[in-house]
């Protein structure tokens, strides 16, 4: 038996969604859970991504205009860029 998705105004499966931990995070989302990084030096960091090596470390998740932050992959590709 096929499993069913939730219905899209199912308060239940909302609250599910809301309390998980996910490793996806918007911008501000993810400025809010890390404040050393402000939103202006977030998006210039996605701006300069094909230079600084973000777009290949696999962190961002385009959807259309929408970008999306893999918390993990990120905090992976930041560390690799200390000063030594």
């Amino acid at each position: 038996m096929a499993t069913r998705k939730p219905k899209r105004n199912n308060p239940r499966a909302l609250a599910d969604v809301r309390n998980s931990e996910s490793p996806f995070y918007s911008v501000d989302q993810f400025c809010r859970r890390h404040p050393v990084f402000t939103p202006s030096s977030l998006r210039w960091m996605i701006f300069q991504s094909a230079q600084n090596g973000l777009g290949k470390s696999g962190a961002l998740l385009r959807n259309g205009r929408a970008i999306i932050i893999d918390e993990p992959a990120f905090l992976a590709w930041f560390r690799k860029k200390r000063v030594t």
